[in-house]
């Protein structure tokens, strides 16, 4: 059995619950949990698979249990463990569990290469799959993609990412725009995004023509996912995204519209032509089809199953 251990939440929900309840429906034994509950299902279990880190008094201790119960222990990574001074979720103990998990795990699923090279420096020896984020358009946020008339647009960033809208200063007055209320007043945005939680945040596209995805230049933002690309794809929204990593190599000039720092930001966003946008969205679907989950699970199924 595959014991999928960890906390509701977006992260949990891209991660870790799309993947393997993908699993789960092609008839791959999957069980999800919380981490407290292992003593349980120890018996029949194979596979423990976590998301950002075991929180442990003794990792070794914990590492030598599931040798005993000839568990494989498969860490999920998809961010940085080093996070911003400014980031209000910087914890030291957070971080030191991350390494160690890193250390003690057989296995480390993350989303991209650059995050794989910092990885791989804390644990030369664990072998390490790159498995993006992925879409699963079975779910009845993705299934509706059709916009509502006009054109708008969103910022669809969660928390903590004021320093990336600082740093290019970002203004969506004078526009039709949407973003979280938290953000409406520092991007003078004219409306704020309904309520809306991981499981069916999607529908919110429906309301964006344009989709904007700033990140300031740091190497915690290189580590990130390219997820909101797959998203605006997934849902035909032209993305105007920064021109780094983890959106480029993806994203180029025949599929959206890339930013290098806060003159090209006020500059494309000043001139944004609805035709020109449309034609862009339509590129990137066609362009996203790799990122769908059955795809990708394609790659998943074989290494952590082995069948």
């Amino acid at each position: 059995m595959i014991f999928v251990a960890g906390q509701q939440g977006g992260v949990f929900y891209h991660r870790l619950q799309i993947p393997y309840e993908d699993l789960l429906m092609r008839g791959f034994l999957v069980k999800f949990g919380q981490l407290d509950e292992i003593d349980k299902y120890k018996d029949v279990m194979t596979h423990l698979v976590v998301n950002r880190g075991v929180s442990s008094k003794n990792h070794r201790a914990f590492k030598a249990m599931l040798l005993k119960n000839n568990i494989k222990l498969i860490l999920d990574l998809d961010d940085w463990w080093v996070l911003p001074r400014s980031h209000t979720n910087r914890s030291s103990q957070k971080t030191q569990d991350i390494i160690w998990t890193i250390k003690i795990a057989d296995e480390i699923h993350t989303t991209n290469a650059y995050l794989a090279e910092k990885i791989q420096k804390e644990n030369p020896y664990v072998p390490i799959w790159i498995l993006p984020n992925a879409i699963d358009t079975r779910r009845g946020q993705w299934e509706d993609i059709e916009k509502e008339e006009g054109f708008n647009v969103g910022y669809m960033g969660a928390l903590h990412h004021d320093e990336d809208l600082a740093y290019n200063r970002i203004n969506l007055g004078g526009m039709n725009s949407y973003c979280i209320p938290y953000y409406r007043e520092r991007l003078n945005a004219s409306n704020e995004f309904e309520r809306a939680d991981w499981s069916d945040y999607g529908k919110l596209y429906k309301k964006i023509h344009v989709s904007i995805a700033p990140l300031a230049p740091s190497a915690f933002n290189r580590c990130k996912s390219n997820l909101k690309a797959i998203e605006a794809g997934f849902t035909k929204t032209c993305i105007i995204a920064q021109d780094m990593h983890p959106y480029t190599p993806f994203l180029n000039e025949s599929n959206s519209i890339l930013c290098k720092g806060p003159a090209d930001w006020e500059e494309q966003l000043k001139n944004l032509d609805p035709e020109r946008c449309k034609a862009l969205a339509e590129q990137l679907h066609k362009d996203v089809q790799f990122y769908s989950i059955e795809n990708i699970n394609n790659t998943h199924q074989p290494i952590v199953t082995g069948k």
